[in-house]
């Protein structure tokens, strides 16, 4: 009726080998939660790698040995691989003036420098590479909330569009 000691052994084991399995699937589908969220935030980390090497703000053009200031310019920053499109930087000055957005098109790795141009149609000079301004120290502004970039936006080599906020945020638009 109940059987004999090795049906006993026999269903005890069975029943180890059924929980063994069953731990071993709930094992399973925990380690490929684990890995789909690591998957995902690679996928993530790759996807912004060039926007994150990418930035703006605002300097004042010094004399070369003094502090004397000779205007009021932006540095941009792109020191990925790879050309940035459709730039514009939105910038903020004294007395609550808006000056108009700086607009680039392209934009290749590197250091540039726009310097503020009253009377000129887009409002700024053309952008020069750092590396050239050999007549004057570019010195960034950090005491100021009046002097800053408040938006840059850009399109990476991937055709994502990206914002970085006044605040430094990355943020895909």
């Amino acid at each position: 009726m109940w059987g004999s000691p090795a049906d006993w052994v026999t269903a005890v084991v069975a029943l180890g080998a059924l929980g063994a399995a069953v731990w071993a699937g709930l094992t399973a589908r925990d380690v490929d939660r684990v890995e789909a969220v690591r998957d995902l935030a690679a996928a993530d980390l790759r996807r912004r790698s060039q926007a994150t090497q990418v930035a703006a703000w605002i300097v004042v053009k010094l004399e070369v040995g003094a502090d004397t200031g000779r205007g009021i310019g932006v540095v941009v920053h792109n020191s990925s691989d790879s050309v940035i499109y459709d730039v514009e930087i939105v910038t903020s000055a004294k007395n609550e003036r808006v000056p108009k957005p700086i607009r680039l098109e392209p934009l290749p790795p590197a250091d540039f420098y726009v310097r503020e141009k009253p009377g000129h149609p887009h409002g700024w000079a053309f952008a020069k590479a750092t590396s050239e301004v050999t007549d004057a120290a570019l010195r960034p502004v950090t005491t100021s909330r009046d002097l800053r970039v408040q938006r840059l936006t850009f399109r990476d080599s991937a055709d994502v569009y990206w914002e970085r906020t006044r605040h430094g945020a990355l943020v895909e638009r």
